[in-house]
């Protein structure tokens, strides 16, 4: 490994994979001049010989040296400085947990066969989520509290990193029509035990039993609330198998990677509808699982699940309009039928709902940055960060509009950190802004180092040295004709009808510096996380910049719904409406 580590460090791969491209150019070069110049018949194949003699030359060159506009001088020695590029910030000191904070974790399978995981992560949620309605009580976000599964960490780790005075844990135990839970809430400050308790039942009562260890956690914290007079979890279903085809399915979209996950979580969520037609939260589970295909499966059919996906957010609406999650859900539609203005409304809706919830925070704040509001978008990011601070796609997104608003250095821990947690995208995100504020060597350097953990799209699509080559020279480079080429190859996956919207064809087009394109893939296969790719339209780089200067772009913020949500939210800086007006009919001035 260590060879291969300063193999890419000397950039010998990038110095061979030019010289074969040059010495091919050459000999091409040759064999068609040979018959036009009337030269003599052993040209090519010399010309073919000493473009093989002179590649392991070639190769040394690169190893000993390094070549550059500038000249050619000695490979440096690795410092310590250079390696450090690798490493990942480390995480500021929390301050004290609020005494009124809990972080609740999967609770574990204690049955004999292993095999109802799904049910104690379904309990440890529904636990989660009745804990959220508790105003006092700062929660955890299930993303960063169920981070830790299967992970050992000690308790008191886990209590500092999540900044919680508190730790809920138990296990789940079915056999038969019965089930055991046993609950036990911790101070994370010391191990100690503040309260424990076994609950047997049917499993018909398994709500019952899930809001009685809620209200027994909000008595054991001494918060003054009569939780007895009201219900903190609800009934979701009366039809347990319904139930249980739901926990099931929801587990597996929650994975979203991987051959047939969502495939079969599809399959498990609309068994759960068609034994409960009225169950709401399955419906909305399983719009999720259908628009999630879109971004993380192969699926030549992917018109079908935005229409089947479309159905079932619309359906979750209609029986339930006080929970946040339908709210999200008709979002994506939104999104998806090109109204971000009416996407945006229906976030807020979902906010004032159930204020709580992290996701809710998230969601908001991600769309006020997209739509260029991004000092007021971070704030909120902010805080949700608070509750979910292991959220690796929360905490990469946050630095978009740190970075928007001047803040280098925090987007490029935030970017960092998110790649560090595991979403890939950070590492892209943070490797674009070395090359527009660093340079192009440094971000070259941090790609090749990670390339490894860069995900399994960018490895997929890059695997070839020779399309990584023209990805780096166009990307972090910015050579005309390498950015010419991604352009026509992106340009023909966006017109193909086999290829399904998602992000990295969007921002593919961004990073290539074609305004025109971006714009049209925006238009025309909107995605469910198309707020990314807006969020780069604020972003101090010529690209983002381009893009708005684009002669389109004042239209096409029209037709996707963008001025509606100026006019509803506020105005970013670069976007000003005529004075005297609303910004409507295109009146608006373009920075």
């Amino acid at each position: 490994m260590k060879l291969l580590d300063e193999i890419r460090r000397r950039k010998v791969l990038q110095g061979a994979v030019a010289y074969a491209v040059a010495g091919w150019l050459l000999i091409q070069l040759a064999i068609a001049f040979e018959d036009s110049l009337e030269l003599p018949q052993y040209v090519d194949r010399w010309t073919t010989i000493i473009v093989l003699a002179g590649f392991p030359v070639a190769v040394l060159i690169s190893w000993f040296f390094d070549v550059s506009l500038t000249g050619i001088s000695f490979t440096k020695k690795e410092t310590s400085k250079e390696r450090k590029v690798s490493s990942y910030p480390s995480p500021p000191k929390n301050k004290a947990a609020p005494k009124h904070s809990i972080a609740v974790l999967p609770f574990s399978d204690m049955s004999q066969q292993q095999d109802q995981e799904y049910l104690g992560d379904g309990v440890a949620e529904e636990i989660l989520n009745a804990l959220v309605k508790v105003t006092p009580l700062k929660v955890s976000g299930r993303t960063s509290s169920f981070s830790f599964k299967g992970k050992g960490r000690d308790i008191q780790d886990i209590g500092r990193e999540l900044n919680v005075a508190n730790v809920l844990e138990g296990s789940v135990r079915k056999q038969g029509d019965r089930v055991r839970i046993t609950a036990q809430l911790i101070k994370s400050s010391d191990g100690f035990h503040i309260w424990s308790e076994t609950y047997d039942g049917e499993l018909n009562d398994i709500f019952e039993l899930q809001d009685r260890i809620a209200k027994s956690i909000v008595h054991a914290l001494e918060i003054a609330l009569e939780v007895d007079k009201i219900r903190l979890v609800a009934k979701k279903t009366s039809d347990l198998e319904a139930y249980e085809y739901f926990l099931r399915g929801r587990k597996l979209a929650y994975k979203q990677d991987g051959a047939g996950v969502l495939a079969e979580a599809i399959g498990y969520l609309q068994r759960a509808v068609e034994l409960d037609p009225e169950f709401s939260d399955a419906w909305s589970m399983l719009s999720s699982a259908h628009f999630w295909v879109l971004e993380h499966s192969v699926a030549k059919n992917w018109q079908d699940h935005i229409n089947e996906g479309s159905r079932a957010a619309r359906r979750a609406f209609d029986l339930e309009k006080t929970r946040f999650h339908t709210y999200g859900a008709m979002y994506t539609v939104d999104l998806m039928e090109g109204h971000f203005g009416d996407a945006l409304d229906r976030l807020t809706q979902g906010l004032a709902a159930e204020p709580q919830l992290p996701s809710s925070k998230l969601f908001l704040g991600v769309n006020l940055a997209a739509i260029g509001l991004v000092e007021e978008g971070s704030t909120i990011i902010s805080e949700a960060l608070e509750q979910d601070p292991r959220s690796a796609s929360l905490v990469m997104v946050s630095g978009h509009p740190l970075w928007a608003n001047g803040e280098v250095e925090k987007a490029k821990a935030a970017y960092l950190k998110g790649f560090e947690l595991g979403y890939y995208g950070g590492g892209i995100a943070h490797a674009w802004l070395l090359s527009n504020v660093v340079g192009a060597a440094e971000a070259i350097r941090f790609f090749n180092d990670h390339f490894s953990d860069m995900g399994p799209i960018v490895k997929k699509q890059l695997r070839n040295p020779l399309l990584r080559f023209g990805f780096i020279e166009g990307v972090f480079k910015k050579r005309a004709w390498c950015r010419w080429v991604i352009s026509k190859v992106l340009e023909r996956q966006l017109r193909s009808q086999d290829r399904p919207p998602s992000t990295d064809l969007t921002l593919g087009l961004l990073y290539a510096g074609d305004a025109r394109l971006f714009l049209d893939a925006l238009r025309n296969k909107p995605h469910p996380y198309m707020s990314s790719p807006l969020m780069h339209l604020w972003l101090p780089t010529p690209e983002s910049k381009s893009v708005r200067m684009h002669p389109d772009f004042p239209k096409f913020a029209n037709d996707i719904g963008l001025v509606k949500a100026w006019q509803t939210y506020g105005w970013p800086k670069q976007i000003r409406p005529y004075p005297g007006t609303d910004g409507s009919n295109l009146q608006f001035t373009v920075s």
